[in-house]
């Protein structure tokens, strides 16, 4: 009993330490910056909690709720910032760090339970499933990672809906049978699952995806196990869960169907795009991810031939992987998105999960002819991963693909919320705002409007007392000031 208090008490010491570096991370070393016009309208006003038929993003329910939090939140740390955007960066840093530390958590639960590994090497394993999100695009100075997004708005809407269904994904996967052990769970549990699944599939229809393949590979998995055994009838009831979950998301695509933005992509359906777009991001792997690859292929083919039980949960995150990059590769055909990080971010996210779980195995079984080595050769592997992701300037790119500078970011916004602060502070209704000339037409930012939008958001997160009005005039002035050269 006082070996799994000191267990559990070293677990949440751990999860609070690797919370404490992703803040640290989100907002000094790849921070996390509101910079354009989607990410002050998406701050501001909560979305629909139920799909609405034929408006823009008609089940985009998770996304449109997440972000106005993260404002809001902002909102509450602005008086002890004293500095409105860092607010913003440091509540989008809280939140996004949680999403991946409560990740990172159930896979640790998953493969205790389902590897049956001692606890040590879990955390081990646990960390090698980390630093994989951190390497497998680690492929030049200051590169992407599987939690970089365009704009902050693509890290609410498709980051966190990805790491959502991860987590989904993750809690399924530690009951052997969780069709039948949902029906054990307490009913609290029950209710967080169900809202967390519901906001999951109503999230974003490239992530929605991770939690429905998974659920198909699952459904096909038992129907092997149970064909010749089990009648049709008996096999459709045991999977009822998974089959609902489906049900619901082909709702979700009927929505998706009837709404504005499904009709606003003008590219023709071309697969070859889809393909030549994987194909390059393939070749966008790192190279120590590729050795990771390489070696858990081998571990898993040896295996194989020693006709050593594989883990079910490695086959159906196999099963998964083909689903989700076939469906992605469909869809991005429509929709060129797939060389998006985080756009593709299921398949990558099914890679991970096999290699983390293939390596898993391999520390799980690790003998040796002394203590010493059986502890060396799992800690090596996570600390080779963990610099091989440091390596070779420790930088990463922040969340603003447009303007990939943080400090001019910074100091756009801080002009840009600044004056409109003041203004409010001052007690006027409407302001002459200046603002940049820009030349490049990819700028989401300085253009009429956006003194408006951001007067929006902040009256109605509390920063400010008033709406107020805001005219934008051009002045080529600050070109050198708040545009990047």
């Amino acid at each position: 009993m006082e070996n799994i208090k000191k267990r559990e008490l070293l677990g949440i010491v751990l999860h609070i330490l690797i919370y404490g570096f992703l803040v640290v991370f989100f907002t000094r070393v790849s921070p996390l910056i509101a910079y354009d016009v989607d990410d002050w309208v998406f701050l501001g006003d909560f979305g629909n909690l139920l799909p609405k038929w034929k408006s823009w993003n008609p089940t985009r329910i998770f996304c449109t709720n997440i972000m106005p939090l993260g404002g809001r939140l902002g909102a509450l740390l602005y008086p002890v910032t004293g500095d409105y955007v860092r607010a913003v960066t440091l509540s989008s840093a809280l939140i996004l760090s949680a999403f991946i530390t409560v990740m990172c958590y159930l896979f640790l639960q998953m493969v205790l339970k389902r590897i049956s590994m001692p606890f040590w090497r879990g955390l081990i394993s646990e960390g090698v499933f980390l630093a994989s999100f951190f390497l497998v695009f680690r492929n030049r100075p200051s590169s992407s990672f599987m939690f970089h997004a365009a704009d902050l708005c693509c890290v609410y809407f498709y980051v966190m809906s990805g790491i959502l269904n991860g987590c989904i994904v993750l809690y399924m996967m530690r009951f052997e049978d969780f069709a039948k052990a949902f029906k054990e769970l307490s009913p609290p549990v029950k209710i967080v699952f169900l809202a967390a699944l519901y906001f999951a599939v109503f999230s974003n229809l490239f992530h929605s995806a991770i939690t429905v393949v998974y659920c198909g590979a699952m459904m096909l998995y038992s129907m092997l196990q149970s064909v010749g055994k089990e009648s049709i009838l008996s096999i459709i009831k045991k999977n009822f869960l998974y089959i609902a979950i489906i049900l619901l998301w082909l709702l979700v695509l009927l929505f998706e169907k009837s709404g504005g933005r499904a009709g606003s992509f003008g590219e023709p359906f071309d697969i070859t795009v889809s393909i030549s777009q994987l194909i390059a991001m393939i070749k966008a792997i790192s190279v120590p991810y590729l050795i990771v690859i390489t070696v858990s292929i081998v571990y898993l083919a040896i295996a194989v031939v020693k006709r050593k039980k594989m883990s079910s949960e490695i086959i159906v995150s196999a099963v998964s992987l083909v689903l989700i990059t076939v469906y992605l590769l469909l869809l991005t055909a429509l929709i060129h998105y797939f060389s998006r990080i985080e756009a593709s971010w299921g398949t990558w996210f099914f890679l991970i999960l096999i290699c983390s779980m293939s390596l898993g195995q391999m520390i799980a079984g690790v003998k040796g002819s002394g203590q010493v080595w059986e502890k060396a050769a799992p800690v090596s592997i996570l600390v080779i991963m963990v610099v091989a992701c440091i390596l070779p300037d420790g930088k990463y790119r922040i969340s603003s693909d447009r303007n990939a500078d943080y400090d001019s970011c910074y100091k756009g916004s801080s002009y840009l919320t600044g004056h409109i602060i003041e203004a409010d502070r001052n007690g006027e209704y409407a302001i002459t705002l200046p603002i940049p000339k820009v030349v490049n037409p990819d700028d989401f930012t300085y253009q009429e409007g956006i003194g408006n939008t951001i007067s929006h958001t902040l009256y109605v997160q509390g920063v400010i007392d008033r709406e107020v009005s805001v005219t934008e005039i051009i002045d080529e002035k600050l070109n050198s000031e708040l545009l990047t050269p």
